[in-house]
């Protein structure tokens, strides 16, 4: 199967690889992800490469997130978007339901962003405007969670299946994914198969990645929610 690829477009370098490896960690590895820092670079890798989805930042250095999207989608019109942003505002929710595939606000988890992008680019889920985050209730990251399921016990194919509430054909497709990727163990007791993870570091692992991205997301945002509060817009 060819991979497809994806491009994340965000200023921050920090908190872009960190989107980046969630996606990694979380998606098949028939996607590619890739990184870069402004529109304009964005611009040049769209023109060298296709990619099947486009997560950008609404505020970017010179030309902005709506902007670039606006192009994107004017030119590049297969290409599925997901925008970003601190803040979200009606105007800006009215636009990205125009011209995106969806649409998340900081701060969210990385489970939000797998959602989200699981929900983008499942031909399963073609819809009229943008996903928001509220919308995501129903679609969850598999794997993840089988991991941090065995992350408490030996489970079998069925109990997993029964917690998860996740057909078993398709709980024994995503262990059969993450043991080929070492992150599972399988031992046969009787006629049953169990199992459990390679190793608690990937549990550990995650958490960080989680952590991390709270952190960053909220070191991001902080600044202006300070400004926007000293204004009384929660009030």
């Amino acid at each position: 199967m060819d991979k497809k690829n994806i491009l994340i477009i965000e200023d921050e370098r920090n908190l872009g690889r960190t989107l980046a490896q969630a996606l990694r960690v979380g998606l098949d590895r028939h996607f590619e992800v890739e990184t870069c820092e402004s529109g304009e670079e964005a611009f040049h890798k769209l023109y060298e490469k296709d990619y099947s989805l486009i997560i950008s930042d609404l505020r970017l250095p010179g030309i902005d997130g709506l902007e670039l999207i606006t192009y994107i989608k004017r030119f590049f019109s297969d290409t599925h978007v997901i925008l970003i942003t601190g803040f979200g505002s009606d105007e800006v929710e009215a636009r990205a339901d125009q011209i995106t595939e969806g649409y998340l606000t900081k701060p969210f988890d990385i489970l939000d962003l797998l959602r989200m992008v699981q929900k983008v680019i499942d031909p399963r889920h073609k819809k009229n405007g943008a996903f928001l985050k509220d919308d995501l209730t129903d679609d969850t990251p598999h794997r993840i969670l089988i991991l941090y399921k065995l992350s408490e016990h030996l489970h079998n194919v069925s109990d997993l299946a029964a917690e998860l509430e996740l057909h078993q054909p398709t709980t024994s497709r995503h262990l059969k994914v993450l043991r080929d990727r070492g992150s599972v163990v399988a031992q046969r007791d009787g006629q049953s198969m169990f199992y459990s993870l390679a190793d608690r570091l990937i549990i550990k692992a995650l958490d960080l990645l989680r952590a991390v991205l709270a952190d960053t997301l909220e070191t991001q945002i902080a600044p202006a929610r300070t400004a926007n509060e000293s204004f009384g817009y929660f009030d």
